[in-house]
């Protein structure tokens, strides 16, 4: 395994660690439900994935913002 296959990795095991926090939260529900479906589908391949090499460009380009609406709706609560 190269370096970047390993940073690369290391990547996706923080934002499924990430969103494995947010999915337990109490708020979850709530917040989930003003989600978009795609962004719910873009969550849960991230959470499915073995390697980053299952996730495409678009999909990496999507975690930061998706990130971000899930702590604007956390605000909204």
């Amino acid at each position: 395994m190269t370096d970047e296959e390993k940073e690369n990795l290391k990547e996706l095991k923080q934002y499924q660690s990430w969103f494995k926090r947010q999915i337990s939260s109490k708020d979850w529900d709530l917040i989930s439900d003003r989600m978009s479906d795609l962004h719910i589908n873009i969550i849960g391949r991230v959470m499915r994935a073995k390697s980053p090499n299952e996730l495409n460009y678009v999909i990496w380009k999507q975690l930061e913002y998706i990130k971000d609406v899930i702590r604007g709706k956390r605000k909204s609560l």
